[in-house]
C-alpha cells in the first residue's frame, strides 16, 4: 500500500436546485417561477479501514478486466482475419467461374442458339429442340449474371469488414 492509498479521500460538492411552475404546498397551489430556491454544500470523507487489500484486490480487478478485453480483442481480430480470407476465397472463386462463362460457356451457348436458329429454319429440327436450345443459351446467361452477382457481393463484404 503505498502512502497516498493510506490517505484519507475528501470530497466537496454544491447544489443548487430550482422550482417552476404550480406546485401544491400545505394545500395550496403556489406558482414558482424558477428563481434558486434550494441550495446546500456536501462533504464526504472517506477512510481505508482495511489497509492496502481492498485497493491491491481492485487494482488486480482492472488487471484482469484489462487481459479480458485485450484477449477479446485478439479473438475478434483472428475472427474478422478469417471471414476477410473466406471472402477474398469466394471472390477468386467467382472470378474464375467468370472467366470461364466469358471464355467458354457464352461463346458455346451463342453458338447453340445460332445452330438452333438455322435448323429450326431450316426444318432439321422441331420447335420443342429449338425451344430447348433457347432455354440452355437463358441458363447460361443466367449463370454468368449470377457468378457476377456473386463476385460484387463478395466485394461487398470485403469492403464491410475493412470498414467496421
Amino acid at each position: 500500500m503505498t502512502k497516498t492509498e493510506a490517505l484519507p479521500d475528501f470530497t466537496l460538492g454544491y447544489f443548487i436546485q430550482s422550482l417552476g411552475g404550480p406546485q401544491e404546498r400545505d394545500g395550496q397551489v403556489v406558482n414558482y417561477n424558477g428563481v434558486p430556491r434550494f441550495q446546500g454544500i456536501q462533504l464526504g470523507i472517506s477512510l481505508p479501514l482495511f489497509g492496502g487489500k481492498v485497493y491491491k484486490a481492485r487494482n488486480e480487478a482492472a488487471n484482469w478486466q484489462v487481459q479480458a478485453q485485450q484477449k477479446n480483442r485478439e479473438y475478434l481480430q483472428a475472427q474478422l482475419h478469417s471471414q476477410l480470407r473466406g471472402y477474398a476465397g469466394q471472390y477468386t472463386f467467382w472470378q474464375s467461374n467468370i472467366a470461364y462463362y466469358r471464355n467458354s460457356a457464352l461463346p458455346n451457348a451463342r453458338s447453340i442458339v445460332s445452330n438452333a436458329t438455322r435448323g429450326y429454319q431450316s426444318g432439321d429440327i422441331g420447335y420443342v429442340e429449338y425451344a430447348q436450345a433457347l432455354q440452355t443459351n437463358l441458363d447460361i446467361q443466367k449463370a454468368y449474371l449470377e457468378a457476377i452477382n456473386n463476385a460484387n457481393q463478395a466485394v461487398i463484404s470485403i469492403q464491410y469488414l475493412i470498414n467496421q
